[in-house]
């Protein structure tokens, strides 16, 4: 009976420390972000003048789920989870998500930019596209396993940008740090130039923050009747450089399950109102493919193309060709709402993209 009671203790322990870790299938974690989280740094700015903006982010090593499968549920026995890492907002891990927090300032703007990396492992590091020199920022912004560091730039390029983990500098760290997850998307919003995108930011009733990227599993995840879950790790030497992701998806996790090759809890499931004016930032991190990202149903009224916030918007566009390290902007007004010509559908239009998961939904309200 003693032996009995000590052993079931022992597993109690050893699953709360799973548990605690996020380490194992069964306990895995959430790592997508919702396309409607904006905060801490990332909400309407609601001013016309330059001032000085604090930005920390933490770098986040943890095991995530990248495909929920088919009991469309995250956390359970039936995921694919992955060893990612991000950037998050604070020491939380649960801040920690796929794409990290999105980051809105003022052309003119000077940001006091801090890298913790104390819970780190590895040497992290941030490039930002929208500074110029200094690697975008890189060259002061590289933080070894426990450290902190903090640099100061001056933003005056307007338009919509990633950034991303160079890690060390070392091409294959940069491209592995990128292809677990570690990056995100910062807006420069024109002081005075852009009438058309600030016409539209000014109007915009709902807005939505989607980065679309691939996953290289170091291992065969399977497809229906073979499908496997379990925890992968990226695979650099083989899937990697041959460019051959097993998944692409929007937010971190996929829309389609491998399980069933159908929806499985899609993290991109956005609501608006019929007559909204909507405005997505969309990125698309790669680190590989380009893509042809389509909204079923719908047509862009307004697209800024490749975060280009100062020229005139191109007009009724259906398909975006956003290269990887690039984003887009897109500003309309849905018309039909989902009772009468059903949801619209967010996809990459290399359209078995959509089988590896690349799968959104719009749901448009009375």
């Amino acid at each position: 009976m003693k032996k009995s009671v000590i052993l079931l203790l022992g597993f109690v322990i050893i699953a709360v420390y799973l548990v605690s870790a996020g380490i194992g299938n069964a306990f895995s974690q959430d790592i997508s972000r919702d396309p409607t989280e904006f905060a801490p740094y990332g909400e309407p700015l609601g001013r016309t003048s330059p001032k000085t903006v604090n930005v920390t982010l933490f770098a986040h090593e943890r095991t995530g789920t990248i495909d929920a499968g088919s009991d469309e549920v995250v956390g359970t026995a039936d995921d694919i989870t992955y060893n990612a890492m991000t950037f998050g907002s604070s020491s939380d891990p649960e801040t920690g998500r796929i794409p990290g927090p999105f980051i809105r300032v003022l052309e003119g703007d000077t940001i006091n930019v801090t890298l913790n990396n104390s819970l780190g492992n590895e040497t992290h590091s941030i490039d930002f596209h929208a500074i110029k020199g200094y690697k975008g920022g890189m060259t002061k912004l590289t933080a070894d396993a426990g450290d902190t560091v903090t640099a100061t730039f001056k933003l005056l390029h307007p338009g919509l940008y990633v950034y991303h983990c160079a890690a060390d500098g070392v091409i294959a760290n940069i491209a592995t740090h990128i292809a677990n997850g570690m990056w995100g998307m910062i807006l420069v919003e024109p002081q005075k130039g852009g009438k058309y995108f600030r016409g539209d930011v000014k109007k915009a009733d709902k807005e939505f923050y989607i980065m679309q990227c691939e996953f290289y599993l170091d291992g065969d995840p399977g497809l229906t009747s073979t499908y496997t879950p379990g925890n992968y790790a990226f695979d650099l030497l083989g899937k990697g450089l041959a460019e051959h992701p097993d998944y692409v998806v929007f937010n971190g996790r996929a829309g389609v399950s491998r399980s069933t090759i159908a929806s499985s809890a899609p993290p991109v499931s956005i609501d608006v109102n019929l007559g909204d004016n909507v405005i997505i930032y969309f990125g698309n991190m790669g680190p590989s493919l380009i893509s042809g990202t389509h909204m079923i149903g719908e047509i862009w009224d307004r697209e800024y193309e490749e975060g280009d916030v100062l020229s005139p918007p191109r007009n009724n566009i259906e398909t975006s060709t956003v290269p990887p390290a690039s984003t887009v902007i897109w500003a309309f007004k849905p018309l039909v709402k989902e009772s009468e010509g059903g949801a619209n559908v967010l996809v990459d239009h290399a359209i078995f993209r959509v089988a590896k998961g690349a799968f959104g939904l719009m749901h448009v309200l009375p």
